[in-house]
């Protein structure tokens, strides 16, 4: 809502923007909680007399929808990117929607132009790449007390990786919508020459929280050090880049994760695209936000190298 100039509009948040996303939302997390977003405090929607509730998935809107028969309960689908067909995306349709809703098409039919201009630049290039000049890449979460994770084909990293020109290690092997743990003596076999560890803002302080890269690089020398790993060649070559829970949640982050991970896998092709720009544009333009990226925050770790 606030890409689309209306965060005027905004009665109530979820729990999660207070306890992790406050510094990316400084004054809407300000605003009332009304609980988790999976399972809300209805009395406290009903109380903020709110005229719609956004629902983060589509499976419980029918029970929301009962519970709160003078509010409209919508799922846009805004958590879901849509890269690799984003003309015919729910994302897309979702943008348009809320724009025709808060009355502000003109915003929501700029934003998605913008972002499908970078979505078709990457493409573009990206396409006619040879299998045998793509990188083989292995797409982990970064989960400390946890088991070994690795994205699956219907989570939003292999859309990024795919759209970068990337072949994820996940594919024909773990098809599910997330993500799972992984098969050891598999892993072993698959030898990536990139590993892109996905962070969590409740494990890691990165992203809008922080300016000190330590506790990422700490995170980067765990995983360096995950004996399973040691041999294959993204270890040996120090090709392990750690990324921000921003670019892995929601359309607007993904399309900008994708740009640094196009930037990573083929940076004579993209010789001309800076991520960073992309991201400084998105913040100010969209976000209207006050924020030096050469100055604050830790969203990819190592940095990239500028052309």
């Amino acid at each position: 809502m606030r890409a689309l100039n209306a965060s005027d509009r905004i009665v109530g948040i979820s729990d999660y923007i207070k306890q992790w996303d406050s510094a990316f939302f400084p004054e809407i997390s300000k605003l009332p909680s009304v609980g988790h977003f999976i399972n809300p405090d209805y009395e406290k929607i009903i109380g903020l007399n709110a005229d719609v509730l956004l629902a983060f998935g589509s499976s419980r809107v029918d029970e929301m929808q009962k519970q709160l028969p003078n509010t409209k309960v919508l799922f846009l689908g805004l958590y879901n990117p849509d890269l690799i067909s984003s003309g015919q995306s729910r994302y897309k349709d979702g943008v348009e929607k809320l724009g025709y809703i808060l009355g502000k098409r003109e915003e929501a039919d700029e934003f998605i132009n913008w972002r499908d201009y970078w979505l078709n630049t990457i493409k573009s290039r990206t396409g006619d790449v040879s299998e045998d000049r793509k990188p083989l890449v292995m797409n982990m979460h970064y989960r400390p007390s946890k088991e070994l994770q690795i994205s699956c084909t219907g989570y939003k990293t292999y859309q990024m990786t795919t759209l970068a020109g990337g072949r994820d290690i996940a594919e024909n092997a773990y098809t599910c919508d997330t993500y799972t743990n992984v098969n050891l003596e598999w892993l072993l076999m698959q030898n990536p020459e990139i590993v892109i560890a996905q962070l969590y803002y409740e494990d890691t302080n990165h992203g809008f929280n922080t300016d000190d890269p330590s506790e990422t690089a700490l995170g980067r020398d765990d995983i360096m050090n995950i004996s399973v790993l040691a041999n294959c060649s993204a270890v040996k070559n120090e090709q392990v880049f750690m990324m921000a829970d921003n670019f892995r949640n929601g359309g607007d982050g993904c399309l900008i994760g994708t740009a640094y991970l196009a930037k990573l896998f083929h940076p004579e092709l993209f010789k001309d695209l800076e991520p960073k720009e992309i991201h400084q544009e998105y913040l100010k333009r969209f976000q209207h936000m006050d924020y030096d990226l050469d100055k604050h925050g830790v969203f990819i770790y190592p940095l990239l190298n500028k052309s």
